[in-house]
């Protein structure tokens, strides 16, 4: 099971209303400590209590930047033109299409993706849905010409934008990305080296909180297509 924290604004407060069904019957809404008094499971206060130390520190409110790996592609063996023409299978479509909602819910408003066909592909029905303009990039193309300077340039600029950004590329490129997210963060949790490794289309969530003093990553998750 899953958290987020969310918020609404008083306009969309005013809008809201709910309906009793068969999973909740009622929604209150309360201040931290009078829900702490309410809430019967530990677990639960603990939640609470983390969602208070984050509001508390000025990490409550984050920015995701995303490390997406392209949908599966044609083998390269056999295929008559050179790597980066390498199309997506029907596979691939498949899986390019389904995680546009999980991406969405994300609200990314920059998309950054390497050279290849398969990268542009990946990302090109998310861009149409947001209507949004992929800007292109071989700093995180699978380039061995390109070293690692290049590829934490392009992250220092989309982590000094502050927006919420997505960024499609290769399997050797996704540790790259997040150890050059991770060297600009006072905090990094310990399971983040093993996101890293992700199958064709799935990314991970990298969460980020710009504090007065320094730049932290609040949580990172992984997710990806069911196909």
């Amino acid at each position: 099971m899953h958290y987020w924290v969310a918020e609404i604004d008083d306009a969309q407060f005013e809008q809201y209303s709910f309906v009793p069904n068969d999973e909740v019957g009622e929604v209150q809404w309360l201040s931290l400590s009078k829900a702490a008094k309410l809430l019967t499971y530990s677990r639960d206060r603990d939640l609470l209590a983390v969602l208070e130390e984050r509001i508390t520190n000025g990490t409550a409110r984050t920015t995701p930047v995303i490390a997406l790996r392209h949908a599966q592609a044609a083998p390269a063996i056999g295929w008559p033109g050179n790597d980066e023409s390498r199309s997506l299978t029907s596979r691939g479509q498949a899986q390019a299409m389904q995680i546009v909602s999980i991406l969405r819910a994300y609200q990314p408003t920059r998309v950054l993706t390497s050279t290849a066909v398969r990268c542009l592909a990946t990302v090109g029905p998310l861009t149409h849905e947001l209507e949004l303009e992929p800007e292109i990039t071989a700093s995180i193309s699978q380039n061995l010409s390109l070293g690692w300077s290049d590829v934490a340039q392009t992250v220092n600029d989309v982590l000094d934008a502050g927006q919420a950004t997505v960024l499609c590329s290769h399997s050797p490129m996704v540790p790259s990305i997040l150890d050059a997210v991770s060297k600009q963060c006072v905090s990094v949790p310990d399971k983040l080296e093993a996101l890293g490794m992700l199958a064709t289309a799935e990314f991970v969530v990298l969460h980020l909180a710009r504090t007065d003093h320094d730049l932290r990553l609040v949580h990172a998750e992984a997710h990806g297509p069911q196909i």
